[in-house]
């Protein structure tokens, strides 16, 4: 028998995680303690199921990727009652497979069901007892089939910082999985910020000082260390989640039966939204990003059929993605990004090398809102980062589409008031025209230091009031409305050549000329005349507080001009000079020398 995954109740470490990604029951049904679930008091009938994110068996992945035709699941009970295996399509349709009774005379319940090869949806047990004194203890899924190799893993996560995350995080996974299963499994913190403690650690887990070159220099530098253990793939996580220890359970389990040639990554649920997702994997093309089951409900039994599907995808995010350590030795280390587009690349990269992505229901991790990282520095990193990635891996782009593409993007924070974004946006276009010398000979924690002093576009505290949140709320214009406002806009590059008499009154929150936009929000119609606006996010209760400005978005708008114009004289000779750095720039003796490793 081999373990696949487990059937778990909720983590007593994890308490603000829904139960509805555990089991599915009436919550008054159902008490647990020490690991076990019981039925309450009040309640002898008690009927639960585990058609969930943590709890169901998704075919897809483990009948396809992982080619597996047979599937046990074992259940450990005291009581009576039964346990009903059903199978759940992508087309909403509910199968039922198997109906066991069971009694107080046996502990286990197994059932081995076979040809699944190539099936989708997923399975799930079924449990109805009238028992008072019914335990339920645990269960796990297995396949008589042994895995194709022996998958050691070793888990690479970079922070800077971030001290209460990585606490959190490494005392889960030690008592879950470190403490078990130290010899297959290792975590290596990589310490950008050089602020974690040298206390003792836990067998298994290493601390590696190491230069602030971001999120890229941290996994690149995870790379080279694992890449002289005893680990046969590794595992990219970030500093800023939360994880349950069976994702990597299961993960290390789903490496054993892939080939070398397949990637998987997880999906990212935000800490504000836990039942939903973020998206699972994305395609990224020309500086735009479509997510892939982007706000998928996960309580829902269709979404979870649906969950690891095949979709249009092109990377996974480095929150959580995994691969075989021969995937670094064959196309090498992440590009130097320092933040933002190191994940993209890499993804763009193993498509274009034939490489298959995966991913299975349960793996995944809780992740900061990236509501709380909007700032122009970052826009900085995704133009700078984008338009370099799309110089190497999107061929005859010409001059004049990364302009219009530029041009668009610029045009639309200039007219809402978003200058220095705007600024940032033309700095990174301005840096990445440097050439690869500029990348190499830079210092990006000093580079980022800067740009992070001179920003006045930030994120702030707000107080929530009635006003804000009728504001916030306000009706939208009416179709007609709109259309006078973009002509009108349009002619006036909305409002910025109208004379300030014909602005309403901006001066405080409460006048009527003072907008409250969604913090992502660009309708320039609704800005016109309008000399205030707060783009604000009513779920972190922060916001940035944008004015009219005519004199920065005219030279912003002769900036992007002259910008315009080096680009489409020299984006031939920026697509050759990139493309030939690319190779050099992800060799691991390139890391070495860059990250001062030995010296």
């Amino acid at each position: 028998m081999n373990k696949l995954q487990n059937i778990k109740i909720p983590h007593k470490n994890l308490s603000d995680v829904p139960v509805e990604l555990y089991l599915r029951t009436e919550s008054e049904q159902i008490r647990f303690k020490d690991g076990k679930l019981f039925p309450t008091s009040a309640h002898s009938q008690l009927t639960f199921e585990f058609s969930t994110f943590f709890g169901a068996f998704s075919l897809p992945t483990w009948c396809g990727h992982a080619g597996l035709d047979q599937i046990g699941v074992t259940l450990e009970m005291n009581g009576t009652g039964t346990v009903t295996i059903w199978h759940e399509t992508d087309k909403a349709e509910t199968i039922k497979l198997r109906d066991i009774p069971f009694d107080t005379t046996k502990e286990q319940v197994s059932v081995l069901l076979d040809n699944l090869r190539g099936k989708t949806g997923i399975l799930y047990p079924k449990i109805e007892t009238n028992d008072p004194d019914f335990v339920f203890h645990g269960g796990h899924y297995w396949t008589p089939t042994p895995p194709r190799h022996d998958a050691r893993l070793t888990i690479i996560m970079p922070t800077f910082k971030r001290e209460r995350y990585v606490k959190k995080n490494l005392d889960l996974l030690f008592e879950e999985i470190l403490s078990i299963q130290e010899s297959s499994i290792n975590l290596l913190i990589i310490d950008n910020g050089q602020t974690l403690g040298s206390e003792i650690l836990p067998e298994g887990v290493r601390i590696i000082p190491n230069k602030n070159f971001g999120g890229s220099g941290g996994f690149a530098r995870g790379v080279i260390e694992a890449l002289d253990d005893r680990s046969t793939h590794v595992l990219f996580c970030d500093d800023d989640i939360q994880i349950e220890p069976e994702s990597i359970i299961r993960l290390q389990a789903l490496l054993g039966y892939i080939d070398e040639k397949t990637v998987v990554g997880g999906g990212m649920m935000f800490f504000s939204k836990m039942t939903h997702l973020c998206e699972i994997g994305a395609r990224y093309e020309s500086l735009t990003f479509r997510l892939c089951h982007k706000n998928l409900d996960l309580t829902r039994k269709d979404s979870l059929a649906k969950y690891d599907l095949p979709k249009d995808m092109n990377y996974f995010g480095w929150w959580f993605f995994a691969c075989s350590k021969k995937v670094f030795k064959d196309e090498g280390l992440p590009f130097p990004f320092f933040v933002r587009s190191d994940d993209i690349e890499f993804g763009l990269r193993l498509v274009e090398k034939g490489y298959t992505m995966a991913s299975l229901l349960g793996l995944g991790v809780w992740h900061e809102e990236f509501n709380r990282k909007v700032s122009p520095v970052m826009e900085y990193y995704v133009y700078r980062n984008g338009l370099i990635t799309m110089w190497v891996h999107e061929k005859g782009l010409a001059g004049f589409e990364i302009v219009r593409m530029f041009y668009k993007r610029i045009f639309q924070r200039l007219t809402t008031y978003r200058y220095q974004t705007a600024h940032y946006i033309l700095l990174g276009l301005e840096d990445a025209l440097k050439g690869p010398d500029f990348l190499e000979n830079l210092s990006p924690p000093t580079h980022h230091t800067k740009m992070m002093g001179e920003q006045t576009e930030l994120m702030v505290p707000i107080e929530p009031s009635e006003l804000i949140r009728g504001k916030f709320k306000k009706t939208p214009l009416s179709l007609f409305a709109r259309r006078i406002q973009k002509a009108i806009g349009f002619i006036t590059m909305n409002g910025h050549l109208l004379p300030s008499a014909f602005m309403i009154k901006g001066e405080e929150m409460s006048d009527p000329g003072f907008l409250v936009e969604d913090l992502r929000a660009i309708r320039r119609d609704v800005l016109l005349r309008h000399p205030a606006v707060l783009y604000y996010d009513p779920i972190i209760d922060q916001g940035i507080m944008c004015r009219i400005d005519r004199k920065k978005f005219f030279y912003l708008l002769f900036l992007s001009l002259k910008l315009g114009i080096r680009v489409l004289l020299t984006n031939s000779r920026m697509v050759q000079k990139w493309k030939s750095a690319h190779e050099r720039f992800t060799s691991v003796q390139f890391w070495r020398t860059y990250l001062g490793i030995n010296q």
